[in-house]
């Protein structure tokens, strides 16, 4: 839509799909590439009529629509269609409760993204675009766990109880249990639970290893080169951690086989990257249904071997 030009209403798009399932990622892409000045984004799940506790009383999830002001959403989108503003409610995340509403004003470009945007045949029709997010089963589970955990995190208390009930399953790591930067919190699951503690987004930069490794937060770093910025930096954290005996192990993104082969690569030169003792995730091309590379990565069991060809050994 060019910047001087008014149209009868906003595009609306909408982005549905289960929890975890990308569509606040892709929101902010696509606000990203339009110009958020140009975007109002508005969450679905706002319209929760309960609060997560609520919920749970009530024997309702979030997925229900008699647990969502259904018929204030539906009228919203009609409103905002209008170029008029609406007075929307708020849902916290992070503490699953029912805050204060908000005062939203229409933009060319309008994205509602959440779990029941579709839900009826009025709301539907208010969308200019729709799009609907499915990733399979298993890549969904994973996101919502790196989210959940460090994002949304878990408190210090919720992460000991998870942690008592693990260990009796034989849990070999407990992955970034707080949130991102609140070392102290985890340095104290550490102290209260006994199952190995490993940092992940926690550590981005060498200043956040220093922090960790400094607070005694973690008994296991994950790195990987796309978190880090790149092999030497990645490297760098390795060794930063091995001089004050902290093992590593390798992580992923779910990257595909060049990026992947990269960090195998980085695996087997890296003395403090230890996956034979904490092993690591480079499972990231196994989760397409085609290869990028001319010749598949070769997985057997829980293996990945290297490649042995010139450079990273991959073609595409």
């Amino acid at each position: 839509m060019p910047k001087n030009r008014r149209v009868d209403h906003p595009v609306i798009l909408g982005i549905v799909g289960d929890s975890a399932a990308g569509k606040t990622t892709l929101t902010e892409g696509i606000a990203q590439i339009l110009g958020e000045e140009r975007v109002a984004v508005i969450c679905t799940d706002d319209y929760h009529r309960y609060s997560r506790t609520e919920r749970g009383q009530n024997g309702l999830s979030a997925l229900d629509p008699l647990a969502n002001y259904i018929d204030i959403l539906e009228q919203h989108i009609q409103l905002l269609r209008q170029w008029q503003p609406i007075l929307k409610p708020v849902y916290n995340h992070e503490g699953g409760t029912l805050d204060s509403p908000e005062y939203v004003e229409p933009k060319p470009y309008i994205i509602l993204e959440g779990l029941l945007g579709y839900w009826t045949r009025s709301m539907r029709a208010g969308y200019d675009v729709k799009v609907y997010l499915e990733p399979t089963e298993e890549l969904r589970r994973r996101w919502k766990v790196q989210r959940d955990t460090a994002k949304r995190g878990y408190t210090v208390e919720q992460a000991v109880w998870t942690a008592a009930r693990l260990e009796k399953l034989d849990v070999v790591l407990f992955e970034q249990p707080t949130r991102r930067g609140d070392h102290l919190a985890m340095a104290e699951v550490r102290r209260r639970c006994g199952i190995p503690i490993m940092a992940d987004e926690s550590v981005f930069t060498a200043q956040d290893a220093y922090d960790v490794l400094r607070q005694q937060a973690a008994d296991v770093l994950s790195l990987y080169p796309g978190k880090h910025g790149g092999i030497r930096a990645t490297q760098h954290i390795a060794k930063m951690a091995e001089a004050v005996g902290v093992p590593c192990t390798i992580g992923s993104n779910l990257e595909r086989e060049v990026a992947t082969a990269a960090m195998a690569h980085v695996t087997v030169a890296t003395a403090n990257i230890q996956c034979e003792r904490y092993p690591g995730d480079l499972i990231g091309p196994v989760y397409y249904e085609k290869p990028l590379a001319r010749e598949p990565l070769c997985y057997q069991a829980d293996r990945l071997w290297v490649p042995e060809k010139p450079g990273l050994g991959v073609t595409v």
